[in-house]
């Protein structure tokens, strides 16, 4: 995906946002062929860090550039999954229109700084539902990505909403957009928090396997996040710049970094953060 393609996908999203707030007929053709172009650029590229970092810009829209991250967050899982190529479009499909009942919410409360009051968080939690009810009759697209749309905030445990579902229950498209919703949240800048380095984003995915979040999923997401990691070049909380040369099992959260002064072990060094993958 070219960051025109990006920008494209971010203006057709806003349309859509429109459509569904002034209750238009949608059309769903944009976010088909995008779908189709992040599926074609999942297959040619396994390292999602780079493929993020090309694209993603701090001062763009997070409304608009959430669902296309979530998009191929959840195209590059289903991949890692060796799910089937027709799978790996819809979970791009879902991805694009999983926020879409958000259309629904009134703007004030969607970019309150403050914290939200239970009755506020109330009317947050029906976006999924009113996304699926907006989606339902559109015969274009297919049940699983409605059912993902409907249940991307369900968890393991059932303390997700709308409807407290749990475990098996849950569609296996739905399980992978809330790993992806949930790293890109936590790796975004948003009006009400400032983005976490990658690190912390996947320690705290692999803290939610058991209980909140699918464990072979995240686990899945965890290890290839690691992966992915491996060469990347570093801020350090020393303000040094330095490129990960090793990742062990038992730390991965503590990796070798090599700077020009030497190398930092960061399981020994623990007075020394990585701040920042560049």
């Amino acid at each position: 995906m070219e960051y025109s393609e990006y920008r494209e996908a971010m203006g057709s999203l806003q349309l859509l946002r429109e459509d569904v707030r002034f209750n238009r007929d949608l059309n769903l053709s944009s976010i088909f062929r995008y779908a189709r172009i992040i599926t074609d650029t999942i297959k040619k590229q396994n390292n999602l860090l780079k493929m993020m970092q090309k694209l993603r810009f701090d001062g763009d829209d997070y409304e608009f550039t959430h669902p296309v991250n979530v998009a191929m967050i959840a195209a590059m899982i289903g991949k890692w999954l060796s799910m089937s190529s027709n799978d790996i479009y819809e979970l791009a499909c879902a991805g694009l229109l999983h926020d879409l009942g958000k259309a629904k919410i009134r703007d004030s409360l969607l970019t309150k700084k403050t914290e939200l009051t239970e009755t506020e968080l109330e009317l947050l939690r029906t976006h999924p539902l009113k996304g699926f009810e907006y989606l339902l009759e559109n015969v274009d697209l297919s049940g699983a990505c409605k059912m993902a749309v409907l249940s991307h905030h369900e968890r393991e445990d059932g303390s997700g909403y709308p409807y407290k579902i749990k475990g098996d229950n849950i569609h296996l498209y739905a399980k992978i957009i809330a790993v992806a919703d949930i790293f890109d949240a936590m790796t975004s800048n948003r009006i009400y928090s400032n983005k976490t380095t990658i690190m912390l984003a996947a320690k705290e995915i692999a803290s939610d396997s058991f209980g909140l979040l699918d464990p072979h999923i995240s686990q899945l997401f965890f290890k290839k996040l690691c992966e992915c990691c491996l060469g990347s070049k570093v801020v350090l909380s020393n303000d040094e710049i330095g490129e990960i040369v090793y990742i062990s099992q038992l730390h991965p959260f503590e990796p070798l970094v090599r700077c020009r002064a030497g190398y930092y072990d960061l399981v020994k060094q623990t007075d020394i953060k990585i701040i920042d993958i560049i």
